[in-house]
């Protein structure tokens, strides 16, 4: 019965530590799908001065959590006129960008206040301050991610077997 007890004691510590290697995996990718998702859009508002519900469904191809966020945006766009895109773009960005640090959502949350409401040149450059803010993060976070990774991974293994150990 102990050697059960602390075979699930180690399972239960080592994947948490698989969990958290997970979620920084998501963070990074996410920060990159996210950054090519908004360059997609910038060209799609800035250039070929597509409208706003259309430049959104166009950047929903996205994968993971970023696709996630332009689906439901799309999925919203018919209620511009009733409640403010900008609203519309922070409630999506709360619900599905969720492995952002608080600073990087931010960042992300605050470029809705300025998309549909200003010139293209405007919407532009807000745009590219915040990918230069998301392309930072990335840039911080993407060289250090697999060893972050493996760190997570271990340390959770590491503390279930001594836990394993002490209690048996």
């Amino acid at each position: 019965m102990k050697l059960l007890g602390g075979l699930l004691v180690f399972l239960a510590c080592a994947g948490s530590g698989v969990w958290r290697a997970a979620l920084i995996r998501r963070r990074v990718r996410t920060l990159g799908t996210l950054d090519a998702a908004l360059a997609l859009l910038r060209g799609e508002i800035c250039d070929r001065l597509t409208p706003l519900p259309e430049a959104v469904a166009a950047a929903g191809g996205a994968a993971g959590e970023t696709g996630a966020f332009f689906s439901a945006l799309s999925a919203v766009s018919a209620q511009i006129g009733d409640e403010p895109f900008s609203t519309l773009w922070q409630t999506a960005a709360e619900k599905n960008l969720c492995s952002l640090r608080t600073e990087e959502l931010a960042a992300a949350a605050a470029l809705g206040g300025v998309l549909g409401r200003y010139d293209a040149e405007s919407q532009r450059k807000a745009i590219d301050a915040c990918r230069d803010k998301l392309t930072a993060a990335y840039a911080l976070a993407a060289p250090d991610a697999r060893s972050a990774m493996r760190a997570a991974a271990g340390a959770g293994a590491a503390v279930g077997l001594i836990l394993t150990i002490t209690l048996l």
